[in-house]
């Protein structure tokens, strides 16, 4: 099946629920990393997000695909597009900080006497 057949296909979950329609498609290199879902006025998507406009379904949630597409109920979705900035209850409070980054590491020499004696594997840890 063609990736264009795929767009405005009806998407249910496993339970029989109506998700929403295909929109999009999130590729690699090599494979199908998610499909993007967009809500729908009757779908799932629209009842328990009303503010999101569409979703990414990884493509391991994906049970099947013909007519319609069945995915999993039991997936995490990542955010597509929202209607609507998120906006805090409480404009007063600080934000949470970010954890500090790792500290870099030196760059190590490469043991095994380099550049005068044998190379050393990049495969051997």
């Amino acid at each position: 099946m063609k990736i264009s057949e795929m767009y405005d296909k009806d998407v249910f979950t496993d339970a029989g629920a109506y998700f929403g329609k295909v929109s999009d498609v999130v590729l690699g290199k090599f494979m199908i990393h998610g499909w993007v879902i967009k809500s729908t006025p009757q779908s799932m998507l629209r009842e328990t997000l009303a503010n999101v406009r569409a979703v990414i379904v990884p493509h391991k949630a994906v049970r099947a695909i013909g007519d319609i597409v069945i995915i999993s109920q039991n997936i995490e979705l990542g955010k597509a597009s929202e209607d609507t900035e998120d906006v805090s209850e409480d404009a007063g409070a600080e934000a949470p900080s970010e954890p500090a980054p790792a500290p870099m590491m030196p760059p190590q020499p490469p043991s095994g006497g380099y550049p005068g004696g044998t190379p050393r594997s990049p495969f051997r840890f």
